[in-house]
């Protein structure tokens, strides 16, 4: 009698000891990845024209665009300061911007490489959105600043946090 009594606290503790581990990757597994905050980093909307249903084309010798807009779009246009020394965090857009430095010198970090690439007044980048995580950072001692025309789907927000990339240095946030 004492034998099964034992087997039975053995079997409940491993039953408790299973529970347990799979509540505890559950956990681990449902625990959002922090995202990196930004710092020295203010944007400042424009302002923000809606736009739907767009179906254009417009061409010139140079020249070769098309826009096609499916549903309600909104087209923002903000002016971001950049403190010395500030960031972004690491972050992506819903839909596409096309950015110029006006200020200073940035440097722009894209987590597929985490490369640094340094940008001066009148220099630009794209960003295409979407999956696209990226982080923008002033590394020098002087203000800095940006002017980003966003597409963005009407009622989405303009930005999403992203966690650092596990590729990238500690130090890159």
């Amino acid at each position: 009698m004492m034998k099964n009594r034992a087997e039975k606290i053995s079997y409940r503790a491993k039953r408790a000891a299973t529970g347990l581990a799979l509540c505890g990757w559950a956990f681990a597994m449902a625990t959002p990845v922090q995202a990196t905050p930004s710092s020295g980093f203010v944007p400042a909307p424009e302002w923000t024209g809606p736009f739907a249903d767009l179906n254009f084309k417009t061409k010139t010798d140079n020249l070769d665009l098309k826009l096609q807009v499916k549903g309600a779009i909104n087209l923002v246009v903000t002016r971001i300061n950049i403190a010395p020394n500030g960031t972004s965090g690491w972050h992506t857009h819903p839909g596409s911007s096309l950015v110029t430095v006006t200020e200073g010198q940035i440097t722009l970090y894209d987590a597929d490489l985490c490369t640094p690439r340094r940008l001066g007044v009148g220099e630009t980048f794209v960003d295409e959105g979407g999956d696209h995580v990226h982080l923008v950072r002033n590394e020098t001692d002087s203000p800095a600043a940006v002017g980003a025309v966003q597409m963005v789907e009407q009622g989405v927000p303009g930005r999403v946090d992203a966690p650092r990339p596990s590729n990238c240095p500690a130090d890159v946030q």
